[in-house]
């Protein structure tokens, strides 16, 4: 008596994740700030405004966006010829 072989089951074949621009790609090409540093700003903001509830998303996206004005503005300005 042959034995009886269960069925394999189909291959799951996962989606490919949507391609994303390279991040070390561009103008802005290794310009980041450190998450602790976003962190330590909106938490003084966020004290400084009275700690309010249900600000957090905003006064986060301040500091991330203060931080990395402040670092473009001390990138050396360079000129093409």
């Amino acid at each position: 008596m042959a034995k009886s072989m269960a069925p394999t089951p189909p291959q799951v074949v996962k989606p490919k994740a949507p391609s994303r621009p390279n991040p070390g790609t561009g103008l802005l090409r290794g310009l980041s700030v450190p998450h602790q540093e976003i962190q330590l700003r909106a938490y003084h903001k966020w004290e400084a405004m009275g700690k309010p509830a249900g600000k957090d998303l905003e006064i986060w996206l301040r500091a991330q966006h203060e931080l990395m004005n402040a670092k473009l503005q001390a990138l050396p300005i360079t000129q093409k010829s």
